[in-house]
């Protein structure tokens, strides 16, 4: 079995949060035939987000990168993103895209955008620690966007990159 793991999840390995423990604790628990993979892009994501944040090191980094197995980003999964969910951020579509090839069989991200997108594309997505949106809500919605933002406010789940966080 593999899960894949993203850069909203990564990042709370990398930086203590309210879910950071509950996360940490579901992956130490995983199965040990489960391989916990991500992309090459989750590399630079998270070097980047080390070099921008005083208190994340490169050990830190390490230490979050070396158990994963990173799949290389291919010409397929550039030209699959766009079309895998309105709103999905390029980043997140990569994610989403490498994912799929890959076959896994759930994901972790704290990201609603990328919550619903994986479900619309028949993954189960993990988020430890908080509530994910409703398993009916996808990407067709009428109202897509305007759920995703209320249930972001609800739920007060932020996306790591976004502006102003600390």
């Amino acid at each position: 079995m593999s899960v894949y793991l993203d850069t909203s999840a990564a990042m709370k390995l990398a930086v203590e949060e309210r879910e950071s423990a509950e996360l940490a604790k579901t992956l130490d628990a995983l199965a040990p035939d489960t391989v916990v993979v991500s992309s090459w892009l989750l590399h630079a994501e998270l070097r980047c987000a080390a070099a921008r944040r005083s208190g994340v090191s490169e050990d830190t980094i390490d230490a979050i990168l070396d158990p994963l197995v990173l799949l290389d980003v291919e010409r397929a999964d550039l030209i699959n993103a766009p079309q895998l969910g309105r709103g999905l951020r390029s980043q997140d579509a990569i994610h989403l895209s490498v994912a799929i090839r890959a076959g896994v069989e759930s994901m972790f991200t704290y990201d609603l955008e990328q919550a619903v997108a994986a479900r619309a594309a028949g993954i189960t997505v993990l988020a430890p620690g908080t509530e994910i949106p409703p398993e009916e809500l996808g990407p067709d919605s009428a109202s897509w966007a305007a759920e995703v933002r209320r249930l972001r406010q609800q739920a007060e789940l932020r996306d790591p990159w976004e502006p102003g966080r600390e």
